[in-house]
């Protein structure tokens, strides 16, 4: 594990490059094909990423907590509550959102790229806000913004 974190960034961006171009090779080899049954791997893997994206800024969240306030079983509900509000948030504002859009504009996919750089921008602003400021309203709005962006992706 400590060579995995000494390794740095490269660690984690070599596996999703890796993953990204035999998934493109394949659509590539199934395009030339004749065969057109349609799969359903990539609205599976959408699901799957979604919900690793939310739960991983959860668990990151909560050992944020954890260790600035020294407890968090007292307010694990609260917490949870608070995350699952911005997540039915943030999916009915992004499904309203786009059922009343025109069709000129940007395109679901495109709305989905722009709350996932909003959502590691938070992250980062996350990570780098100094301990001594973060209180408990910061740790709610935290929440309930990590909860909408990931009820976007849903």
């Amino acid at each position: 594990m400590k060579g995995l974190a000494l390794a740095g960034p490269l660690a984690y961006l070599v596996p999703i490059l890796v993953f990204v171009a035999l998934r493109v090779l394949y659509i590539i080899s199934e395009s030339k094909s004749a065969q057109t049954r349609p799969s359903g791997f990539d609205s599976m893997f959408l699901i799957f990423s979604a919900g690793l994206i939310g739960i991983g800024a959860v668990i990151v969240l909560m050992y944020l907590y954890q260790t600035r306030f020294g407890s968090l079983y007292l307010h694990i509900g609260i917490i949870s509550s608070l995350f699952m509000v911005g997540l039915t948030a943030g999916a009915a504002a992004i499904s309203h959102l786009l059922k009343r859009r025109s069709g000129s504009g940007p395109g679901p996919a495109m709305f989905v790229v722009m709350v996932l750089i909003a959502h590691a921008l938070i992250l980062v602003a996350i990570s780098f806000w100094p301990a001594e400021q973060q209180t408990h309203t910061f740790f709610a709005i935290a929440f309930v913004v990590c909860g909408l962006a990931a009820g976007c992706y849903f």
